[in-house]
């Protein structure tokens, strides 16, 4: 998880402050904004129901779709919905990806460039 969530700690702390600032001001830039989306897109990422967490591949692939900047041509109310679809997709077509990251609870770069294929392809369609 350190290695999925490296950009993740500083994502949050950035969107949180930036968020905290732009309740005072109706003329946000657009780098500002495009922070703000990225922070609530992880933050929706994240979210788990009550007394069902997520398994470790389930957070490995949610991490990195969100930290990815594939969700951010979606509006943020549909972010959850594509979160979902994209567990889905992994349940049902790359098992076998599951399965290496569920047995070996690490991320070797050939992991991780699976990871990034597969999300991509996913949300190009």
């Amino acid at each position: 998880m350190k290695k999925i969530s490296g950009t993740l700690k500083t994502d949050l702390a950035q969107y949180y402050e930036l968020e905290a600032f732009s309740q005072f001001s109706s003329d946000l830039d657009e780098s500002t904004k495009k922070t703000l989306k990225r922070g609530k897109i992880i933050v929706e990422a994240l979210k788990q129901k009550q007394n069902s967490p997520y398994k470790l591949w389930q957070e490995v692939v949610l991490t990195t779709a969100a930290t990815s900047g594939e969700l951010e041509k979606y509006e943020v109310n549909d972010i959850t919905n594509k979160l979902t679809d994209l567990l889905l997709y992994f349940e049902t077509k790359h098992k076998d990806l599951i399965d290496k990251i569920e047995k070996e609870k690490a991320l070797s770069d050939e992991i991780k460039a699976d990871l990034k294929k597969y999300i991509s392809h996913f949300y190009a369609n």
